[in-house]
């Protein structure tokens, strides 16, 4: 009798762990990431110690193109989350983000509030040319699913800058899509 008790409940715990992989493997299934990109250009004489908003120009997203590239239509992705947002000064050549305290980026549609992004503060005095940016997680999807969506910068400055700074802002966003 305990032979048969033993095996039955391996028997259900091996269904259960199959069951537990299988979710995982749909939900990768159905998951997939969205690349958008803009550019920066931080003005030249920017106070210091004080926050400032740069001008960010609207992003056009490219989300219901990569929806039908992955087999989903607008109304099956249920999740969008900003998973990665790396900065990269492109100009001029000698510009490094040893003059960046900290940054704020927050995402904005018609009709939808402003919300924070991604963001990083205490930014080392030896940050070189790429910086990349701590998410907040918060899902963003009602922004992205529109055909366009605007993104506002606001930074503290540790220093003067002498001249404009063209920053490349690359971001990676994680889509989940019902079946």
């Amino acid at each position: 009798m305990q032979k048969h008790r033993l095996i039955f409940c391996l028997s259900v715990l091996l269904i259960f762990s199959a069951l537990v992989a299988g979710c995982k493997v749909v939900e990768d299934l159905l998951t997939f990431r969205l690349n958008n990109e803009t550019t920066l250009v931080m003005p030249s004489a920017v106070g210091i110690n004080t926050p400032f908003s740069v001008p960010t120009p609207e992003v056009t997203s490219n989300a219901s193109q990569t929806f039908k590239s992955n087999n989903a239509e607008t109304s099956q992705v249920k999740n969008i989350i900003l998973e990665k947002l790396n900065l990269t000064i492109t100009s001029p050549s000698q510009a490094n983000f040893q003059f960046l305290k900290s940054i704020k980026i927050y995402i904005s549609a018609n009709g939808q509030p402003e919300k924070l992004l991604a963001y990083k503060t205490d930014i080392p005095t030896n940050a070189g040319t790429t910086l990349t940016l701590d998410t907040t997680g918060e899902a963003v999807d009602i922004y992205l699913k529109q055909e366009k969506y605007s993104l506002r910068t606001e930074v503290v400055t540790r220093q003067a800058v002498a001249y404009e700074t063209i920053i490349n802002a690359q971001m990676t966003f994680r889509v989940t899509a019902n079946i």
